[in-house]
């Protein structure tokens, strides 16, 4: 029998990952599959997220705002 994974404080699942960075579901299985996206915990055949890696994939691709010339 499967065991129940709970999850800690500070931890998502794939389905609330992927909300929280405003991308599909299947989006971050692709990034998984290919070694892409950030890191995430499995137990079992359960993906977890935690909340300071996403928000470290977020701040490693944060892109300065562009300048445009004011006239």
């Amino acid at each position: 029998m499967p065991t129940a994974v709970t999850l800690k404080p500070g931890s998502l699942s794939a389905k609330r990952a992927a909300e929280y960075l405003d991308v599909a579901e299947q989006t971050l299985a692709k990034w998984r599959c290919h070694g892409e996206g950030p890191p995430f915990v499995k137990i079992n055949s359960k993906i977890l997220y935690r909340v300071e890696s996403l928000e470290k994939y977020l701040r490693d691709h944060e892109q300065p705002a562009s300048r445009r010339a004011t006239r």
